[in-house]
């Protein structure tokens, strides 16, 4: 997973979430790394800012949501500008692709958290993209070809399906699911 990291508060804070993401195991791309650009948004699935929503900040916003990605806004004081934010949360094209949470140091991760799980449950991680190369014996290459004629399905899909069956039934992954961005420390 990959998000894009916004940050113009506290610098102290901005560390912290971002030692949060890299113990997570999230690959991070921020307004600090100067080696990517706007344009990598493309290859973002989410993206977080902490801090005030700045002209910057409005910009990656527009970006993100013009790219239907979801946006986490954590204002790191009550007050922020909220003149463009209520714009977009009026709108029924961006409300729900919006999540603003008051960032906290004690329930801040924990929200951040919440956010990673969401879009780790977002339909379009199971969107067919990668690609593996299985190396197989011909005894299974003719058992796939066999079966796949009997229930009528490309052997890619029926492998897809096997997978999906395997994760589904198993308690471990699914207990680490519900874990994975809930970290101790």
């Amino acid at each position: 997973m990959m998000i894009y990291f916004y940050s113009n508060g506290e610098q102290a804070e901005s560390k912290n979430i971002l030692h949060y993401f890299k113990k997570a195991k999230i690959e991070v791309l921020n307004n600090a790394n100067k080696t990517k650009s706007a344009e990598s948004l493309v290859d973002i699935e989410a993206l977080v800012i902490f801090g005030d929503l700045d002209d910057q900040a409005s910009y990656f916003m527009a970006l993100a949501l013009s790219q239907n990605k979801p946006v986490l806004f954590l204002p790191s004081k009550v007050k922020y500008n909220v003149s463009q934010l209520k714009n977009w949360l009026s709108s029924p094209n961006f409300k729900e692709k919006i999540t603003v949470k008051l960032w906290q140091a004690k329930t801040g991760f924990g929200d951040l958290a919440n956010f990673l799980q969401t879009l780790d449950k977002d339909s379009g991680r199971d969107m067919i993209h990668l690609k593996y190369t299985l190396r197989i014996s011909p005894k299974i290459s003719d058992y796939l070809i066999w079966k796949s004629k009997d229930v009528n399905k490309k052997k890619a899909d029926m492998i897809r399906e096997i997978i999906l069956q395997m994760m589904a039934e198993d308690k471990a992954y699914q207990k680490f699911l519900q874990e994975k961005f809930k970290l101790k420390d």
